[in-house]
């Protein structure tokens, strides 16, 4: 007689450092950091089209141990991976002069933590070509584009977590960062 299959409790799967790093921070570890050669190889730094994986299967595996902790450690805010995968909509612009590469020309739009990543900066030939036509305005480095604070954003959107209390910093508007692109 066959014996009964037992069911144990469920393991959760344990994220490695890297991982962990990645989903929180979005930033990709470097081979001497993560102190393994094959690290740009793993399926997480890859584009979607090269395989079946992406950020977002390896963030909904490690969404319930990672958010708490998250939250807990700095309320009014969220990890890179929630950005990603959950963000219902990117965060309202407050201010500042200057337009996304997105709005300008046909350019895919790029955001991280809400708000879009490329931008028509100074000094760059694209970016001077269309303001000199009066089209479009690059970023004012003495008044970039600022957009909502995280703590806002969740509380207009009711997306604040049972008990969390953003900070007051969080609420403050939040400039683009300043970066040429490479």
């Amino acid at each position: 007689m066959p014996s009964p299959k037992r069911r144990g409790k469920r393991r959760r799967r344990h994220v490695g450092d890297w991982r962990r790093r990645y989903l929180l921070s979005g930033q990709v570890p470097n081979v001497d950091d993560a102190g393994d050669p094959f690290i740009a190889f793993d399926p997480i730094f890859r584009p979607a089209s090269e395989h079946g994986e992406t950020i977002a299967a390896h963030w909904h595996a490690a969404r319930d141990e990672l958010l708490p902790e998250f939250v807990k450690q700095h309320p009014g805010r969220r990890p890179f991976a929630w950005w990603h995968c959950e963000a219902p909509e990117p965060r309202l612009r407050v201010g500042g002069t200057g337009i996304p590469l997105h709005e300008a020309c046909n350019w895919p739009a790029h955001y991280a933590f809400g708000i879009p990543r490329d931008w028509l900066m100074p000094g760059e030939a694209f970016a001077s070509l269309l303001a000199r036509r009066g089209e479009f305005r690059v970023v004012d480095l003495h008044d970039p584009p600022r957009f909502e604070g995280e703590g806002a954003y969740f509380e207009r959107l009711g997306l604040l977590l049972p008990g969390e209390k953003p900070p007051r910093q969080t609420y403050a508007a939040e400039p683009i960062p300043l970066q040429q692109r490479d």
